[in-house]
Order: C-alpha cells, then sequence, then structure tokens
C-alpha cells in the first residue's frame, strides 16, 4: 500500500515555479483572485476553483501585501505574462486520500489550466479575438449551447459567477480539452446542446490547440505530458460509464454509435499474429488490427461473463474434476505466461498467439470460480477471484508501445 502523501512531497511533485505554476492556500488564492476582478466587488463570492489564471503583474502586486518573502523569490523568476494558481490541499486532507487520486486529480487542474493559458496567449498574440473568442464560439455552437456552458461551470464552481464571456470561452475551452483527455467520451454528456463536435474540433485546431485525439494514446500532447506531476507513471484517462442509447453523443467523433470506444492511454498493444513486424506495418493497418483485436478480446470477454451467469449450484461430477484440475494448474499458467510476454518484450516480436488464448481462459476460469464462490457466501474468495480475472483482462487490453510519439 503507497504510504500517504505529505504537504512537502506534494509541493515538490505539483509546484512549478519557473513554469509559472504556483501552489497557494485556498483563501490566499481567493484574495488573489479577489484583487484581480476588483476590490469594487466586496461582496462577490469566489468558490473553491480547482485553478486560477491570473496576470502576472497582478500576482505580483498582490504578493506586496500577502508575502513579501515569496515576492522576493518570485521575482527573481521569468515568469511567463499568465501565471496558473492551483490551491493547496490540507495536510489532512491529502493522508485521507490515495496519493495516486491525488496526482491524477491536479494533473488535471493543471493541464486544464495549461489549455486555458496556451488559449489566452494565442489570442493576445494573433489578435483574433472575433474568430476565437466569445463571439467565435457563438457562431459556433450558438446562443443556448454557451448559456448551457456557463449554468455547468458555474454550477460546477469552476469559475466565479458572473465572467465575462471572453473570459467564459477561455476557461470553458481549458475544461472541454481536460474531458476529452481525462474522461473521454463523456463531454457530449456534459454538454448535449452542442450537435456538431466534429466542427467544434476543427474550431479549436485553427484556434491553435492541434491536439491529437484521445484514441489509443499513439501521441501525448505536449501540455499533458509537461503538465504531469513528477513521480507519477500513471495514464490520465479512464472509461467512464456512459448511460448508452442517449443521443447526446451521437455527434462526437470520440464516441461510436453513443458508444464509449476510446482505450486507455496506456494499455498494452494487441497482439499481431502474422508474420508482418511492427516496423513493416503502416500506421493505418496496425490501427485496424488493433482495433479488430480489441473488439475480439472484448467479445470473447464478454461472452466468458454471459456463460457464467449460466452456472449451475449443483455440477455434474465431470465437470467439478474439470473446474478442480483448472484451479490447481492455474498459477502455473500464469507464472508461465507472465515469462513470456517477459520474453518477447526483450524483442520486437509479439507474444504467441496462444498466450492470448490461455489468458483468456484464465480470465473466464476467474469469473466462474468468483460466482460460485459467491453463490456459497464465500465473498472474500470471489473477491480474490475477481481480482485474478481482472489482472489477465489488463493482461491482454490493447494499447501503444510508452514512449511512442
Amino acid at each position: 500500500m503507497a504510504s500517504p502523501l505529505t504537504a512537502r512531497i506534494f509541493r515538490r511533485r505539483v509546484l512549478r515555479p519557473a513554469e509559472g505554476v504556483f501552489l497557494f492556500h485556498p483563501r490566499v488564492l481567493q484574495r488573489l483572485v479577489r484583487r484581480h476582478l476588483g476590490d469594487g466587488s466586496p461582496n462577490l463570492a469566489i468558490p473553491a476553483l480547482r485553478y486560477y489564471l491570473i496576470p502576472r503583474t497582478v500576482l505580483l502586486i498582490g504578493l506586496e501585501k500577502e508575502n513579501p518573502d515569496a515576492l522576493a523569490v518570485i521575482e527573481g523568476l521569468n515568469l511567463p505574462d499568465w501565471v496558473i494558481l492551483l490551491p493547496m490541499p490540507a495536510a489532512q486532507e491529502l493522508v485521507a486520500g490515495t496519493p495516486r487520486r491525488w496526482l491524477r486529480d491536479y494533473w488535471g487542474h493543471r493541464f486544464e489550466a495549461e489549455v486555458a493559458r496556451a488559449w489566452q496567449v494565442a489570442r493576445h498574440d494573433n489578435q483574433d479575438h472575433d474568430s476565437f473568442g466569445a463571439r467565435g464560439l457563438v457562431r459556433e455552437i450558438g446562443e443556448r449551447a454557451l448559456r448551457e456552458a456557463r449554468t455547468l461551470l458555474e454550477q460546477d464552481r469552476r469559475v466565479v459567477l458572473g465572467l465575462d464571456d471572453e473570459t467564459l470561452c477561455r476557461q470553458w475551452v481549458g475544461f472541454v480539452t481536460y474531458l476529452r483527455y481525462f474522461a473521454p467520451g463523456a463531454r457530449a454528456y456534459f454538454f448535449p446542446a452542442i450537435q456538431d463536435w466534429r466542427g467544434l474540433d476543427r474550431w479549436l485546431k485553427d484556434g491553435g490547440l492541434d491536439l491529437p485525439p484521445p484514441r489509443h494514446g499513439r501521441r501525448w500532447p505536449q501540455l499533458l505530458t509537461r503538465s504531469r506531476p513528477s513521480g507519477f507513471d500513471g495514464a490520465p484517462d479512464y472509461e467512464p460509464e456512459l448511460p448508452l442509447g442517449l443521443p447526446f453523443g451521437r455527434n462526437d467523433p470520440d464516441l461510436a454509435d453513443g458508444a464509449n470506444t476510446v482505450l486507455p492511454l496506456l494499455a498494452k498493444p494487441a497482439p499481431t499474429f502474422g508474420r508482418e513486424t511492427r516496423a513493416e506495418a503502416s500506421p493505418n493497418r496496425a490501427s485496424a488490427e488493433s482495433d479488430r483485436m480489441a473488439a475480439w478480446i472484448e467479445a470473447r470477454c464478454q461472452e466468458a461473463l454471459r456463460q457464467t451467469s449460466a452456472l449451475t449450484r449443483n455440477p455434474g461430477w465431470l465437470a467439478s474434476v474439470w473446474r478442480d484440475l483448472t484451479g490447481r494448474l492455474t498459477p502455473v499458467m500464469d507464472r508461465l505466461a507472465t515469462l513470456l510476454d517477459r520474453w518477447s518484450a526483450r524483442g520486437d516480436g509479439a507474444p504467441p498467439g496462444w498466450v492470448l488464448t490461455a489468458r483468456l481462459r484464465l480470465f473466464r476460469h476467474g469469473v466462474q470460480a468468483a460466482f460460485r464462490a459467491e453463490m456459497v457466501g464465500h465473498y472474500g474468495a470471489a473477491l480474490r477471484s475477481l481480482c485474478m480475472a481482472a489482472h489477465q483482462y489488463r493482461s491482454v487490453t490493447p494499447s501503444p508501445l510508452v514512449g511512442e510519439g
């Protein structure tokens, strides 16, 4: 079990002063936000924001009162024009949560802020607010969708109430891009009023966000790589359980027929059974083969789950003998498959096809053992078998090569 994060370790992994990324106590952050928005609105409610983008000059002026000692250090840095402020969690909060969850969450906060900062800088440099500011966004998604965006961002406390449309546009661009990489396939469910996600992706690309789609992780955006906390080796995304059959995502290229088809960014590559090597195969052909294999593996696993639900409480003697034999051989098969996977990882070849078949059989045995254990009330054994089945499923899930691109 991983040890809990301390405040010191958390700051070391997240704080990046030279890159214009700072951690502040939430109350200090709120006072800096209020200073930026103007002291003429003392009753303005400042929610507990996940991040805030502030001009460098406003930050330096604010630190004259808040923390002169920190100002003396920060003034010596070559800060960007816009600085990212993140709230520092309390030590009690860090202990209560898992380190992986905290680091992943702050990876998402910083990535969202980095996208918003890149969008702000591009608008200032190109002076194209009419095309890629609030007016351009309204032409792309419509007034109704913009009102929906404002309502959701305010209700989720992602923005200060009453933001001007230009700032809201910047914040919304950051949030939508965050969703695409950290909850792929879910953005259309957040904003159902948007009818043309392909057109919106083109608009974002024309505005300077030429980011690769979060499909199979062929290439990570530079902003995503740069914003990852040090010491965190996980993937940003997960497969959100989307309610199928709803019309929201049908116009989203990240979805197919309303179902989430985006694979995790760090999943394993699918084995190829042909003699063609990865270097010889074209990228399109390799991608198509990976998609085909992923669908085949998913179908086999679904079939195993359906067959498990049909198991009876009193199997015949032959089935009982086969089950006991399989149970005794399972650890041996698992170790053998792991050894072959490691052996194949040293070379360029893919694991042999029968290793994939063995892992699928191990998956089937795991879910069946879990079902039988649950029927007789052995819930600990059921959880143990489910963990084994999950391990086998992750072992055969298609993914790209780490470090590719």
